[in-house]
């Protein structure tokens, strides 16, 4: 992942938490921008779902850069950088979690894909309107996701082990989402969400501008 060399630059440079948190809101802006699927969903759709895919591409983001930078003994930085910006109690409740993404590399991008287009992590944001979204599409988009995962599952590790596997990335994913139910009332996240937003908006308007000038 990119973040290694980020985390090796930080440790180096004394970099502050909100260059850190950049990077991982610039990881979730070429997440969205990039993927295929999010831009299958009409212009509206997109416009009404972006906040719930930002918020949850941003939470495993935090969960998988994490335990990257416990592989590489920078776990405590980045518990620090974390404490700094939620506080003890979302920081206890990442670190718990972050034990438990012992997943392989192809699991974890996986499961990035199918948290993204989660319609459950939005209770409580009064910025999310579920009616508004076509929810049979994403939800044809993240059965698309889960298939791949459990016939790579089964391929890999065979069906005692796979359903063990599948087992553990749910009860993971069900944890995130507890998670960004707190982060949301977190004021400081959510004015940053809210300055991501506008960018990944920005970003893709102007990408279907360019797409519309190359068609021409």
């Amino acid at each position: 992942m990119r973040v290694v060399s980020f985390l090796n630059e930080l440790v180096e440079s004394s970099k502050s938490e909100n260059d850190f948190l950049t990077k991982i809101f610039d990881l979730t802006s070429d997440f969205i921008c990039s993927n295929k699927d999010f831009r299958l969903l009409s212009l509206d759709d997109r416009s009404n779902f972006l906040r719930n895919i930002a918020e949850n591409v941003t939470c495993i983001h935090l969960i998988l850069c994490w335990h990257q930078a416990k592989q590489i003994e920078h776990g405590q930085l980045f518990k620090n950088i974390v404490l700094k910006y939620y506080g003890e109690n979302i920081t206890a409740k990442f670190d718990r979690l972050v034990r438990l993404f012992h997943f392989d590399i192809i699991l974890r991008k996986l499961a990035v894909s199918i948290f993204a287009f989660s319609i459950n992590t939005t209770i409580v944001s009064s910025n999310f309107n579920i009616k508004s979204v076509d929810t049979s599409m994403i939800s044809r988009i993240q059965n698309g996701y889960i298939e791949i995962l459990w016939n790579y599952l089964i391929d890999t590790y065979g069906y005692l082990q796979a359903i063990q596997h599948y087992n553990s990335i749910t009860q993971c994913l069900s944890l995130t989402t507890n998670i960004i139910n707190e982060m949301q009332s977190n004021l400081r996240h959510s004015n940053d969400m809210n300055f991501l937003i506008e960018k990944i908006e920005l970003k893709l308007i102007l990408d279907d501008l360019e797409h519309s000038e190359e068609t021409r």
